[in-house]
C-alpha cells in the first residue's frame, strides 16, 4: 500500500485540482466529496483557490493514511471491532477471577488508545510495564 503526496495542479481553464497515486491508481480530485468533506477550492475567490487546494491535499492525504490507505469508511471502527472481539474471545475462556479482572482493567485502557490512535502506541505499552 502506498500513496504519493497530493500535488496541487491547475487546469487550462484555471480550475484547481489535486493529483496523486494511491495503490498504483491515479486520482484527480477537485473537491473533498470522496472523503465526505465539504471543501471545493474552485468555489473560493481566485486569489484563495490555490491555498484551499493545498488544504484539500493535506486533508485527503491525512484521511487516506489514517484509514489504512483507503477511501472507505473510517477504519477505526474496524480496528475497534477487532479489538472488542479479541477481548470477548479471551474473556469467554475459563479464566481465574484475578486474571479476568486484570484483563478487563487493561482492556479498558487499551481500548481508549485504539479509539484515539487507531492503534496501541508502543510508548503507551512501555508506560504500563
Amino acid at each position: 500500500m502506498s500513496i504519493t503526496y497530493p500535488k496541487v495542479c491547475q487546469s487550462n481553464n484555471g480550475k484547481y485540482y489535486i493529483d496523486f497515486v494511491l495503490n498504483n491508481k491515479r486520482y484527480r480530485l477537485k473537491n473533498g466529496n470522496k472523503i465526505k468533506l465539504k471543501l471545493n477550492p474552485n468555489s473560493f475567490p481566485v486569489k484563495h483557490r490555490r491555498r484551499q487546494a493545498e488544504v484539500l491535499a493535506k486533508k485527503v492525504y491525512d484521511h487516506v493514511v489514517s484509514n489504512n490507505f483507503s477511501f472507505k469508511e473510517d477504519s477505526r471502527s474496524n480496528e475497534l471491532a477487532l479489538f472488542d472481539r479479541l477481548i470477548q474471545s479471551k474473556l469467554s475462556e475459563n479464566l481465574s477471577d484475578h486474571y479476568r479482572k486484570t484483563l478487563r482493567e487493561l482492556s479498558e485502557k487499551l481500548r481508549e488508545q485504539v479509539l484515539i490512535n487507531n492503534t496501541i502506541p508502543i510508548e503507551f505499552t512501555n508506560d504500563l510495564v
